[in-house]
């Protein structure tokens, strides 16, 4: 479970940046930001997802190096 927190967090975390780069060079009212800003708030929520889902693993005692 917590490899796919990690992969999760990975992948989120090249959305977010990505966004944020085409956050600065997509014109407002535009389709293309639209996209762009949507792409952002999912990427945050599943950042934040995988980092309730490491954080909740840790509390039960199991850290993601011990594996199975």
């Amino acid at each position: 479970m917590e490899l796919l927190a990690r992969m999760t967090l990975t992948v989120a975390s090249f959305l977010v940046v990505g966004s944020l780069l085409m956050l600065v060079t997509t014109k407002p009212h535009t389709p293309e930001h639209t996209i762009t800003v949507v792409a952002l708030i999912g990427g945050v929520a599943a950042m934040a997802a995988a980092v309730a889902l490491i954080r909740f693993s840790h509390r039960r005692g199991r850290s993601p190096q011990e594996g199975k």
